[in-house]
């Protein structure tokens, strides 16, 4: 095994060790209460960077979906809020089927790293955004004046704030209906408030 290799398992394992893989906004399968607690995260490091623009923000429930929530914003008009995951899913069947094992070997847990690259998590975020950019017309309890927002949270633990600032610096998105979108990141050492990225959206010309 090489430096790089021993150095990206000690890695590995010890995040793995700590918590699931991209666990940290799970609820134990309480799909409401992770979307409740995604939206309270982002508004507490909205309201800590003075970016804040809703409040009283609930649950619509399962059956009474889309929208997963509903806000108001700050000048009273009713927000509909979606949320959704960008993670890799085989890195997460991966992960638990690796710590059923008694004595998995460096290979294994190395496999469990999921090899995120710029043009990768930039089209996975597009497929997602344009997934929930087609539920506009779909939304319950309407209308929605103060606007239709998107929240994406993810906890890959290859993808650092540092990294998706970097990677998304100069990246928009293509929407039709969504009028904001935040991707929010899990719990880093040391951060106070979790990190979000107001992602830059464009819309076709005829939408205006």
């Amino acid at each position: 095994m090489s430096l790089n290799d021993e150095l990206r398992l000690r890695l590995r394992k010890g995040i793995l060790a700590k918590r699931d893989h991209a666990s940290y906004f799970n609820w134990n399968a309480d799909r409401d209460l992770e979307e409740l607690g995604v939206i309270q995260e982002l508004w507490s490091s909205l309201q800590a960077s003075g970016g804040t623009f809703f409040k009283d923000f609930s649950l619509r429930g399962r059956g009474n979906d889309p929208p997963d929530l509903e806000a108001m914003t700050l000048d009273g008009k009713k927000l509909a809020i979606e949320v959704t995951e960008l993670v890799d899913g085989q890195a997460i069947q991966r992960d638990k089927f690796l710590k059923k094992q008694t004595e998995p070997t460096w290979r294994d847990w190395l496999s469990v790293a999921v090899a995120w690259n710029d043009t990768s998590v930039i089209s996975e975020l597009q497929r997602l955004i344009t997934a929930k950019d087609g539920k506009f017309n779909k939304l319950l309890g309407g209308p929605y004046p103060g606007g239709y927002c998107v929240v994406i949270f993810t906890d890959e633990p290859d993808l650092s704030p540092e990294k998706l600032q970097e990677v998304l610096r100069d990246t928009t998105f293509e929407v039709e209906y969504i009028s904001r979108c935040f991707l929010l990141i899990g719990y880093q050492p040391f951060q106070k408030q979790l990190t979000y990225i107001d992602l830059a959206l464009t819309r076709p010309a005829d939408s205006f």
